[in-house]
């Protein structure tokens, strides 16, 4: 007597599964979503990094062309200043520092920062 069975009819059964079919597609889709949303934004962030590295690497160059590294110190200084940057070199072909924001470490041998 105390003991029924739950038994639910058919038309709201196949509600049920098909509410839930919704919601877990939602939550498919949503999470989809949000993974191409962060792929896209990171494309764009280096997309721009890389686009500022080629303006500065213009300005490096065309100050190389009209100075010959007279001025590249403090170009190294104002461009790790504008950029927020935690330091910024330039280095030659065969691996010596033409400029960096520390001016002790101009005319060493570049070492790649751990």
């Amino acid at each position: 007597m105390f003991r029924q069975r739950f038994n639910i009819p058919l038309a709201r059964r196949v509600t049920a599964y098909y509410l839930l079919f919704c919601l877990l597609t939602t939550a498919w889709f949503t999470v989809g979503a949000l993974f191409i949303g962060r792929s896209v934004l990171n494309a764009h962030a280096e997309s721009d990094c890389l686009l500022k590295l080629g303006r500065v690497s213009n300005t490096v160059q065309l100050e190389l062309r009209k100075n010959d590294a007279a001025n590249l110190q403090r170009l190294a200084e104002r461009i790790r200043a504008e950029s927020s940057l935690n330091y910024c070199a330039v280095v030659s072909a065969d691996g010596l520092v033409l400029a960096h924001s520390n001016a002790s470490l101009v005319g060493e041998s570049y070492q790649a920062p751990v």
